[in-house]
């Protein structure tokens, strides 16, 4: 962890922890960089799945089509990814 440069590896960082981690880390995540910088960072993402795509799409308020790198296939939604998030009154 100390030799994590989280300004310069910011991408990888969130990544990480939208790939592994629960939503309470994802929280702690937005809260120390912001929704905005976090937004920024994702669209240039190459590794995350559909199903983290659709995590950031609704938690983020961005569209698919904003990915720099995603390949529009079909997919589906996860209206709990929604649900879940909006219990969280912090955010």
């Amino acid at each position: 962890m100390d030799k994590i440069d989280y300004e310069k590896d910011l991408l990888f960082v969130i990544e990480q922890v939208v790939d592994w981690s629960t939503l309470d880390d994802f929280i702690c995540l937005l809260n120390f960089f912001g929704k905005s910088r976090i937004r920024q960072e994702i669209l240039n993402t190459k590794v995350l799945g559909d199903r983290e795509i659709n995590f950031c799409c609704i938690v983020l308020d961005i569209k698919i089509s904003d990915f720099k790198h995603y390949i529009q296939r079909p997919s589906r939604s996860y209206p709990q990814f929604l649900e879940a998030y909006r219990n969280y009154s912090n955010c």
